[in-house]
């Protein structure tokens, strides 16, 4: 884990997606925490990264792991691009309607253009409590 600090942001942002997608599918919970505790607390850069990590988890199956560091991400940085949505989609995988749709109206807010928060939320609206869980944001 180390050997990703010298690596310049987009580098060492796919290098900890890499690592954390690969210990999700393996069920490793020991090295996405290492992986979240060698970022330490460097501000904004610190988003991204973890929404990364959130996303890498929610893709390998693991959304109740992802929900933590995407909020965690929309916290430290409001109007970061896709963070709401994969939190919002993150929380219908588990069955927080309520939340993910809070979730998806704060990504409406954070991106007007954005079409996907918009349908997601739409969608939730339409089937009400039965709603089926939205597809992963493309990358």
């Amino acid at each position: 884990l180390a050997g990703l600090e010298p690596l310049p942001d987009a580098e060492r942002l796919g290098a900890i997606a890499w690592w954390a997608e690969r210990a999700a599918s393996r069920r490793e919970a020991a090295v996405v925490d290492r992986l979240v505790t060698a970022l330490g607390d460097d501000g904004p850069r610190l988003a991204p990264m973890l929404l990364a990590i959130g996303v890498a988890l929610g893709r390998a199956g693991d959304s109740v792991g992802a929900i933590p560091l995407l909020e965690r991400a929309v916290a430290i940085d409001p109007i970061l691009p896709g963070a709401w949505t994969n939190l919002g989609v993150a929380q219908v995988r588990t069955g927080r309607l309520d939340d993910a749709r809070e979730s998806f109206r704060r990504a409406v807010e954070a991106a007007p253009e954005d079409p996907l928060p918009r349908r997601y939320l739409e969608r939730l609206d339409s089937f009400g409590d039965g709603a089926v869980a939205p597809s992963p944001p493309p990358r």
